[in-house]
């Protein structure tokens, strides 16, 4: 159909080249007319090859790689145009142009959220109390110390230290008394990087087999010029016997002679009448408990309040024990030295939770070498 149209262009090319030299050969009226009807059959022949014209194939672009990630695609593709000249007019024709293709990657934000790591626990203080299971005993028979421990890393080593050479490194220790006298004791405790000595809460108090008591009513006199019962007496005369050879405070005496008996009416009559001055008692327990372990000023008051001293009377007593409190700092740095290790600052510290000043404290540790 092409070649057709191509032979009109040329019919209407050379009519038009004639037409315009020789209108009448053309039965024409005017080069006008010519120019009109041959110009108008060559535009409408070139219209009708451009229609006509098969149009060049154009290729696929190749497939985007798999193993790209594309979020958009997007392709300008110029339109193609087929354009005819007089010297392309045999069957050529202006192929059209690959399309350009224009790729846009989209970029894929990956982002991370880190989370802070936990915060470890706090290790919590060592907290231990210790005691007698028994708190009077008589010579020849063995007292046992326990101690019950709660914070630190859960898991404890123990020390002990005692009157009369006490000692044991478990839970819990024992020795049998050959003395009668008051028996004191006090555990050293290590859990992870923490200690503590722990003074036990109490004290035993051994004595030797008391005396025969005389069995009499208990509203019967010794005699008719007493107006004291058998029983009072009795009370009376074994707290003159405890007073003989260990120091009480007038409620821990009650307290023992009710534990052998008495009943708390003859126990306080005892105690009462027993001739004793307790700032004295107080005196001769202080320095007691020194001479077994060391002590600050006010963890000594504080044991002689836990023995049932008055306040009053547990100052007097350590006011007036003859302690050199700065010595008394010295000797518990070099107790605590013995058991474990310790820098200056960590010694200082368990010396002032000791109750001892912080002047006291540090003379203890520079007297250690700290």
């Amino acid at each position: 159909m092409s070649n057709l149209f191509l032979l009109l262009l040329v019919v209407s090319m050379a009519g038009l080249i004639v037409g315009l030299s020789k209108p009448s050969s053309l039965k024409l009226r005017s080069r006008r007319e010519a120019g009109f009807l041959f110009g108008g059959a060559i535009i409408v022949s070139f219209i009708l090859i451009g229609v006509t014209s098969p149009s060049t194939p154009t290729s696929n672009p190749p497939a985007a790689n798999s193993d790209q990630q594309v979020a958009a695609d997007s392709a300008t593709v110029p339109s193609a145009s087929t354009t005819v000249t007089t010297s392309t007019i045999l069957d050529t024709i202006v192929p059209q142009q690959t399309p350009n293709k224009t790729v846009t990657k989209a970029v894929v934000s990956n982002q991370t959220t880190q989370t802070a790591p936990p915060q470890p626990t706090p290790t919590p203080a060592i907290s231990a109390t210790c005691s007698p299971t028994k708190s009077t005993l008589t010579t020849g028979q063995t007292g046992i110390w326990t101690v019950q421990a709660s914070g630190g890393t859960g898991s404890y080593s123990y020390t002990w230290s005692g009157t009369d050479g006490l000692s044991g490194t478990g839970q819990s220790t024992s020795l049998t008394y050959s003395t009668a006298g008051t028996k004191g004791a006090s555990v050293y405790i290590v859990s992870g990087s923490q200690s503590v000595n722990q003074v036990c809460s109490g004290i035993v108090t051994v004595t030797s087999p008391p005396p025969t008591q005389v069995q009499q009513s208990n509203s019967q006199n010794i005699s008719s010029g007493s107006s004291a019962t058998v029983s009072q007496q009795n009370a009376l005369r074994a707290a003159q016997q405890y007073l003989n050879y260990t120091a009480f405070s007038h409620d821990g005496l009650v307290a023992q002679l009710v534990h052998d008996q008495f009943s708390q009416a003859d126990a306080t009559y005892g105690a009462d009448n027993s001739g004793a001055d307790w700032n004295a008692e107080a005196i001769k327990a202080a320095q007691s408990y020194l001479s077994y372990t060391a002590f600050s000023h006010d963890g000594l008051a504080a044991q002689l309040v836990h023995d049932k001293f008055t306040q009053s009377q547990a100052v007097y007593g350590a006011d007036n024990s003859g302690a050199n409190w700065n010595d008394e700092a010295a000797k518990a740095a070099q107790q605590y030295m013995s058991y474990s290790a310790f820098s200056r600052g960590s010694l200082i510290a368990q010396l002032e939770y000791d109750k001892f000043t912080q002047a006291q404290a540090e003379y203890g540790a520079n007297s250690v070498g700290l």
